[in-house]
């Protein structure tokens, strides 16, 4: 892909990729990038997501960069309340 994806459809096929993606370490660094956009849709179901994966066995070892991501996810669209109030990562589940 050339440029940065700034068109909402471009960045919900991302998501989508990332959706099917296997490996953690490139579904970790593609949530990483894909959330690094300014244009940003839905945060609820953005964290619904990472939670759902955080509850992965395979991704176990990446658990703290997705409360980071959740973190920073959040803070980006302006839930600063949230983020601080939920420093165990905004709801995202704590079970294991």
């Amino acid at each position: 892909m050339a440029g940065e994806p700034t068109d909402l459809n471009e960045l919900q096929k991302l998501r989508e990729a990332l959706e099917k993606e296997t490996s953690p370490m490139l579904l970790n660094a593609g949530i990483r990038n894909l959330f690094s956009n300014k244009n940003f849709s839905n945060t609820t179901s953005d964290l619904i997501w990472l939670d759902s994966l955080s509850k992965k066995e395979e991704l176990l070892d990446y658990l703290m960069q997705l409360q980071e991501t959740a973190t920073i996810r959040s803070l980006a669209a302006g839930r600063v309340t949230e983020a601080v109030k939920k420093p165990e990562w905004l709801g995202l589940s704590k079970s294991r």
